[in-house]
């Protein structure tokens, strides 16, 4: 799994982190090995949604709020664009 979000926004929005599939992960939050909750969850953009695993992390939001990575997230879509100037982030399902 290499979608990550803090355990603080699963929570909010619902999630019983703790009750979810448990793992030890290194390298999420810097220099430590940290226990991970999986669920599976829907994330919605461009009015599509998308079932995802995603891992729960206490201590994430110390530096963001998630992770979305190449396997879980990009390879679900077709297109993604950054323009950090503009602050634009686009995703072409």
């Amino acid at each position: 799994m290499l979608v990550f979000f803090d355990a603080e926004l699963g929570e909010a929005i619902g999630i019983h982190v703790a009750f979810g599939k448990e793992a030890k992960i290194f390298g999420v939050v810097p220099d430590k090995w940290v226990r991970q909750f999986a669920h599976r969850i829907e994330l919605e953009y461009d009015g599509n949604t998308h079932p995802i695993e995603a891992g729960f992390v206490r201590g994430l939001s110390k530096n963001g709020y998630g992770i979305l990575g190449q396997k879980g997230f990009f390879d679900q879509v077709e297109s993604i664009t950054f323009e950090a100037k503009k602050a634009v982030f686009g995703i072409i399902p």
